[in-house]
């Protein structure tokens, strides 16, 4: 029985260069193909390395790839990164994608075991000067699509235990933004890093000026890295006690995803709540991979003037959104100018929708006994399919009236006044 692969504690991706560049027989009557370290003889940071097999006369040499990957290579470093009970059912090369069909077996392999058996399985094949990606089924059943060279991350391998410092992502006072916090830990090799990342979430900040920002009771089921994607699977208590505002979960999942993001290898996360995606948590769907946010996160640059103002998005056609967010503020304008300036710079984020139409400049803005009038250039007239006017203005008004220097706002499209005295409109607004 072969040797069990080690742990997962650091990942780094291992580039080889692009699928089908080079000839699987760099010598002649060789082929290459890459078996994984035994425990004893891996070095830091290499778990797989390649080995030239023979191969005689006219023989098919992707067959023989194919059985030397599962097969021990007599070597005393190097063993196959495959289990003897998962067996080569079948394989189809077709145009630049070779689909090799496994035993169900397969899928009994941790992810770490998995991780380092395709990395073994495409670097080999990829060699083929005609075959650019594998594709892996398990029993005819898809297991994972078209995966090439560049798509490899193998797990760093340590010997002992080492000191790293994770950067995490925790709330601010008033739990609306995320600010940096760096954490030093004593890192094992029973465990993979993002454990360590989820559990230091949980834990909560150092700081006394930070707050936690993972619902109560929220547990690890479990963590899996596929591609550039770490898959995480959280307790039902992420779920039951979210937060119940737009802000709050924003934060509680940012935190995170950009805590994740931070390891190196890692360029999405995609949150599972006890193993089922999630269409939406309060607001924002969990239901695709997220990428990491920095604009939610304090900067804390001397060089940048940071100021909090609420924005404005469209949920539905009906119904707005309030999102605090951190804006570089130009204080030789008014804060009304800034208010609209920012709504006019938002982009649809979050799975809500700008409302401004596209274009829309501002041309005048002066605020006199309460009334802020503000003249907008002719694109904002516009009305389209996700686009409506009378919501749009709605959305500028409350912008305006929560800083503080407008109880009303009148709207003007080139001179033509379009709305009179709009007020601040709580029925539609959504926190």
């Amino acid at each position: 029985m072969k040797r069990a692969l080690g742990i997962i504690v650091l990942l780094l991706i291992i580039l080889f260069g692009a699928c089908g560049k080079r000839n699987a027989e760099d010598k002649s009557g060789y082929l290459q193909v890459y078996y994984a370290y035994t425990n004893e003889n891996r070095n830091k940071g290499e778990l797989i390395g390649s080995l030239d097999v023979p191969v005689s006369g006219d023989r098919d040499k992707l067959h023989i790839a194919l059985a030397k990957l599962m097969e021990n290579p007599g070597s005393e470093v190097m063993i196959s990164a495959f289990p003897d009970n998962v067996k080569i059912l079948s394989y189809e090369p077709k145009d630049d994608t070779i689909s090799v069909n496994l035993s169900q077996s397969y899928r009994s392999m941790s992810p770490v075991e998995r991780t380092v058996a395709n990395a073994c399985l495409v670097l080999t094949l990829c060699r083929f000067e005609d075959i650019n990606a594998v594709s892996i089924y398990v029993e005819d059943a898809l297991f994972e699509s078209e995966l090439t060279a560049e798509d490899i991350i193998l797990p760093n391998y340590e010997e002992t235990e080492y000191e790293k410092q994770l950067t995490l992502y925790f709330a601010d006072t008033a739990s609306s933004f995320l600010e940096k916090e760096k954490h030093l830990l004593t890192i094992g090799q029973n465990r993979q890093l993002v454990e360590y990342v989820i559990d230091e979430l949980v834990r909560g900040p150092q700081n006394d000026n930070l707050r936690e920002t993972l619902p109560k009771g929220t547990k690890i089921l479990s963590i899996e890295v596929k591609k550039n994607i770490c898959i995480v699977n959280l307790s039902k208590e992420f779920l039951l006690n979210r937060p119940e505002t737009a802000a709050g979960e924003r934060v509680a999942i940012y935190s995170i995803v950009n805590s994740i993001t931070e390891i190196t290898g890692i360029e999405a996360v995609q949150i599972l709540v006890e193993g089922e995606k999630i269409d939406k948590y309060y607001l924002m769907s969990l239901y695709e991979p997220l990428t990491r946010d920095m604009d939610i996160v304090w900067q804390n640059n001397p060089d940048m003037t940071e100021r909090v103002l609420t924005v404005y998005m469209a949920v539905n056609r009906d119904k707005l959104v309030a999102l605090p967010v951190i804006v570089k503020a130009n204080y030789t304008v008014s804060m009304e100018q800034n208010a609209v300036e920012a709504m006019l710079a938002l982009k649809n984020k979050y799975g809500y929708f700008s409302i401004i139409p596209a274009g829309t400049r501002l041309n005048s803005i002066f605020t006199r006994d309460g009334v802020c009038y503000l003249d907008l250039s002719s694109e904002f007239s516009v009305e389209g399919e996700t686009l409506n006017v009378p919501l749009a203005m709605k959305a500028l008004a409350a912008a305006i009236i929560d800083t503080g220097n407008a109880d009303y706002i009148t709207i003007s499209v080139e001179g033509d006044v379009i709305g009179e005295k709009i007020e601040k409109d709580e029925s539609i607004i959504l926190y």
